[in-house]
């Protein structure tokens, strides 16, 4: 038993390599058993063609390698846990972000924003050009 195959049995409980080889063993036993009902005449030829049909469209056929689909299944869920807790603490923290800055700028009043930008405006001297401009007009 592999180091990994251990790993693998200890998580899920389950022996893989071992599931694989009674697997093929019960197929082998299954084919035996119709091999022995073909001899017999058990089924008639087109019964036999039906049986054969099924079998062929079974899910699990020798080729069936299980640790590599519980790889597979493993990577797969792997990838979208992470997905997921990536999505979580984005969420978390652009929720928390977003709830912080609206209680800041809900808590202030209109009018007081309207009064700091005019403020701002002043400190940057983007007032006085314009103030200038309506003190030199004639007529003022």
């Amino acid at each position: 038993m592999s180091l990994w195959n251990w790993i693998r049995t200890q998580l899920t409980g389950v022996d893989l390599e071992a599931e694989q080889r009674r697997r093929a063993e019960l197929e082998a036993w299954e084919q035996a058993l119709d091999q022995e009902a073909l001899r017999r005449q058990v089924w008639s030829d087109q019964e036999w063609q039906t049986v054969q049909a099924q079998r062929a469209g079974q899910e699990f056929t020798g080729a069936t390698d299980f640790a590599a689909e519980v790889n597979q299944a493993f990577r797969e869920g792997a990838a979208e846990g992470l997905a997921s807790m990536q999505r979580g603490v984005r969420e978390s923290l652009t929720g928390a972000a977003t709830f912080s800055l609206r209680a800041v700028l809900g808590f202030i009043p209109w009018w007081a924003w309207v009064l700091a930008a005019i403020w701002a405006a002043w400190q940057l001297g983007l007032i006085q050009p314009w103030l200038g401009r309506l003190r030199a007009r004639p007529g003022a």
